[in-house]
């Protein structure tokens, strides 16, 4: 359930973080782009076919000795099925409500250790829709209290799983044996039957948030993951407050109503009691135009989406992870 109030400290906009490569078509933007990536800051390039952007995105995940995890991503989307691939490294992004939004996180989990996150807008002509980037702060208060949420089985259970059902268990839920079993003094907070895997419990454990490694700049930091800001009831609300502290219009004053509009609602399992602040320095703004590619470091960026009007308009964004 929401808190009864949400605090109103702040994060400041990261205007001047965004790299803005225009249409022109140079050798040298590559080079650009590869040196903006290393000083962190997100790279726009403007007016680019979906040809091109795809051409873009594989040059760059190359430049940064990432093109084989390129390629097994957008392997992994037919995989899941949660997503349809669109030409070589392009795919669908998360399926949602107009009403409802994205809350800020980094695509994937320390497991999947995805290191680039790339989106191209096909058509954006929504009231809304907007992409919100947040930039972590390493020395944020919240980062060692933070936990991550993985999936264990009981080790009974694991013993007697046949090899294509140990597979089924790594894809589907980053389980790896004989590492990911339960113990007596594991947090358990949830309990499901996986279906793909002939109805065994599966049980949703917090853990303590461990550093991950980024390529790009070459050092350990503190990511804030998919199964780290989409389980947490604070950052919706959080969320909700930085839309509204920035002007973006029809968010419910209610917090009660906040369940309605957040995409990740039925994956959230506890409080972290935390702010923004403590993991975040500031944040871009910025609705995605037709031929709009977004490239930054998926690690020390979190991304998120606001919410239109429904009817208002159509919202064609595709995503790329390295």
């Amino acid at each position: 359930m929401p808190s009864a109030e949400i605090h109103l400290r702040t994060l400041v906009p990261l205007d001047e973080r965004i790299l803005r490569i225009p249409p022109a078509r140079e050798r040298s933007h590559l080079a650009i782009a590869e040196e903006g990536l290393k000083g962190d800051r997100v790279i726009l390039f403007e007016a680019l076919s979906l040809t091109e952007a795809e051409e873009m995105v594989a040059a760059v995940a190359t430049q940064a000795g990432l093109l084989d995890q390129l390629e097994l991503q957008a392997a992994f989307a037919s995989i899941h099925g949660h997503r349809k691939n669109i030409g070589n490294f392009f795919m669908t992004v998360t399926q949602r409500e107009h009403g409802q939004f994205i809350t800020p996180h980094s695509e994937g989990t320390r497991l999947a250790n995805i290191q680039l996150a790339s989106f191209y807008c096909i058509e954006n002509s929504t009231d809304g829709g907007e992409t919100i980037l947040l930039n972590t702060r390493q020395n944020g208060g919240g980062w060692r209290t933070q936990r991550e949420l993985v999936f264990k089985i009981d080790a009974e259970a694991a013993s007697q799983l046949s090899a294509a059902q140990i597979q089924y268990a790594k894809v589907l839920y980053n389980i790896q044996l004989p590492r990911d079993t339960l113990s007596d003094v594991d947090h358990v907070v949830l309990e499901t039957s996986s279906e793909e895997l002939c109805g065994l419990k599966v049980y949703g454990v917090l853990i303590p948030l461990a550093m991950a490694h980024s390529q790009v700049l070459d050092q350990d930091m503190y990511v804030y993951w998919d199964n780290v800001g989409n389980v947490d009831y604070d950052s919706v609300e959080q969320y909700a407050n930085l839309l509204g502290q920035i002007g973006l219009p029809g968010l419910p004053l209610n917090l009660t109503r906040l369940a309605e509009i957040d995409k990740y609602r039925d994956r959230r399992c506890w409080r972290s009691g935390s702010h923004y602040t403590d993991f975040f320095s500031g944040y871009i703004r910025h609705k995605l135009r037709p031929g709009d590619l977004l490239i930054f470091n998926n690690l020390s960026w979190a991304h998120s989406a606001t919410a239109w009007t429904p009817q208002a308009g159509n919202r064609r964004v595709i995503a790329a992870f390295a």
